[in-house]
Formats: structure tokens, C-alpha cells, sequence
């Protein structure tokens, strides 16, 4: 689970992040998984009926897996890193 250095999560981040990382150990497909959602609505919270794929790569809260990491993000960050002078 990586985390901005100012975020405050809500009382429910470590479980929602708990039960989604079940969804991910089944499921490779899913790359990350983000407790940040611009169209978040009360009242949705940990509702095992929702779960929304997006496209876009949502920082914040998020978590991954080694494998995504290991097999996908490490060399793409490391590509990254070494094309552009941050």
C-alpha cells in the first residue's frame, strides 16, 4: 500500500484495501487497486457489489501486487525514470 505523505484515510482504507486485495490475488488482471475515487459516493463504501475498473491510474491511496510490480510497473518505472529528467 502506497500512501501520500499528507493523506488522512478514512476509518475503512485498511479494510477496504484487505478485501480487495482478495479480488487481486484472484484475479491478475487488476494492477492496483486505489482507495481514491473523484465519483465516490456515500453510502457505497465496502459494498462487495461495486467495484469500478478505470483506465486511468489513480495515485493517492493505492496498492498493488509484487507480481504487477515485479512483471509490469518495475520496468516501465525504470524506462520512465531513465527517458525523462524529473
Amino acid at each position: 500500500v502506497i500512501l501520500e505523505g499528507d493523506l488522512l484515510v478514512s476509518p475503512d482504507f485498511v479494510a477496504y484495501m484487505q478485501w480487495a486485495s482478495k479480488l487481486m490475488e484472484h484475479d491478475r488482471s487488476i494492477m492496483s487497486v486505489s482507495g481514491w475515487n473523484d465519483n465516490a459516493k456515500q453510502g457505497l463504501v465496502l459494498d462487495e457489489s461495486i467495484f469500478v475498473r478505470a483506465k486511468q491510474f489513480d495515485g493517492l491511496g493505492w496498492m498493488t501486487t509484487r507480481y504487477v510490480y515485479e512483471e509490469v510497473l518495475h520496468q516501465a518505472l525504470e524506462t520512465c525514470s531513465n527517458k525523462y529528467p524529473w
